[in-house]
């Protein structure tokens, strides 16, 4: 008996080791390769592969414990997941599928979830692929599913460890302006944040340090409260719609009409719904001199595709914040890239999706990934002046 307790304890310890080991570089994910059939396989079987898997985990006894109660936000859950990894298998991008593990644990922790959930979501998955997609697909895919099961535990650290972190201070003399900005977004006080933009904007060049200095890493903060559960999806809304007030302001006080540059057309992704990165580039650009069609949030592809061959932009920007949505603007822009009447136009990428990819964005077909409003805004100018 005390040899087998003994060999448990190893083992722990030697579980125990592993995880700190890659908690300490936790950023080198595993490659892997998954096959375009395997690919198109579990594409063409998303919606029946949703099905069985809503049915099996809202079957499981210990499921509503496991997710507070929550059924509804699980199976959203799960189209986002399926959806998501369609692209990762496509793209066969580890380092996309990291970040966005570590995203979900940390907002689905902190929103009610226990960890005892993503094992067991991951090990269904494996069981209703097994059965739904052929043996060779199945086999390819599972790896992937054994890569995160076996980085549960660092996942789950991970969380953990971000619940703890402090926010970002800013090291510039925006940082006070930031923090009476973001003081009145979290009590509500559209006065307030009013009064931190006209007090501290008097320039263009002012406003563009503005955008990014100030709106975007109150915004981010923001969403780092959400994820941790400090911050309620109503609240997250009321600072959402105070900033799209205050960007309403400073557009009115700096645009002025003239002649214009040329013609952008500037959206959030299908299903993207965070559409203040893009409608800031949008406003930079008008303010700017150039002719935008701003589209807002949740554009169909259709409707971007008609637009787009309607207006003959020189530039498209599409912004998309989370990675379920890379699917619908990798769409977009193939759509778009076979019309031979568009294939002069720049397509600019943005948004949190692209911040840890690399080089996606080159991937999904855009020229460009600009990471913030100044550099979409420098970028679009610089393809201009490239124009013949």
């Amino acid at each position: 008996m005390s040899v087998f307790l003994d060999d448990r304890r190893k083992a722990g310890a030697g579980k125990r080791k592993k995880v700190e080991k890659d908690m300490e570089n936790p950023a080198e994910p595993r490659p892997f390769s998954v096959s375009p059939e395997a690919a198109e396989e579990y594409e063409s079987s998303l919606e029946r592969l949703l099905s069985e898997m809503d049915r099996e985990m809202e079957a499981e006894p210990e499921i509503d414990r496991l997710v507070g109660g929550q059924l509804a936000m699980m199976r959203q859950n799960h189209r986002h997941h399926a959806v998501f990894m369609a692209s990762v298998f496509r793209l066969n991008d580890s380092e996309l599928l990291d970040q966005t593990v570590r995203w979900v644990y940390r907002a689905y922790l902190s929103h009610g979830f226990l960890p005892g959930y993503f094992p067991l979501e991951l090990e269904k998955w494996k069981e209703v692929l097994g059965r739904l997609l052929s043996a060779q697909a199945a086999g390819e895919i599972h790896k992937v599913y054994d890569w995160m099961l076996e980085r549960h535990e660092v996942y789950t650290r991970l969380a953990e460890q971000h619940r703890e972190e402090s926010p970002e201070g800013i090291s510039t003399r925006w940082g006070t302006v930031r923090d009476s900005f973001l003081e009145g977004l979290l009590r509500g006080e559209i006065e307030r944040c009013l009064a931190a933009a006209r007090d501290s904007v008097k320039s263009r060049e002012e406003l563009e340090e503005f955008y990014d200095e100030v709106v975007w890493t109150a915004m981010k903060e923001i969403g780092n409260r959400w994820e941790k559960g400090t911050l309620t999806v109503a609240q997250e809304h009321l600072a959402t719609a105070i900033v799209s007030r205050v960007l309403s302001v400073l557009f009115d006080r700096f645009w002025h009409p003239a002649s214009k540059k040329a013609k952008a057309v500037i959206a959030a992704s299908c299903n993207e719904f965070h559409e203040l990165g893009a409608r800031a580039v949008g406003d930079l650009l008008e303010i700017d001199g150039w002719e935008v069609h701003y589209l807002g949030s949740n554009l169909p592809v259709e409707a971007l595709v008609e637009t787009v061959q309607r207006v003959r932009p020189f530039l498209l920007g599409i912004s998309v914040t989370i990675p379920f949505n890379l699917r619908k603007a990798e769409e977009a822009i193939r759509l778009i890239r076979s019309k031979e009447e568009l294939s002069g136009m720049k397509i600019l990428l943005g948004g949190g999706a692209f911040r840890e990819s690399g080089d996606l964005w080159k991937r999904l077909g855009a020229d460009a990934c600009p990471m913030n409003a100044r550099e979409a805004l420098k970028t679009a100018n610089d393809f201009l002046g490239q124009r013949p």
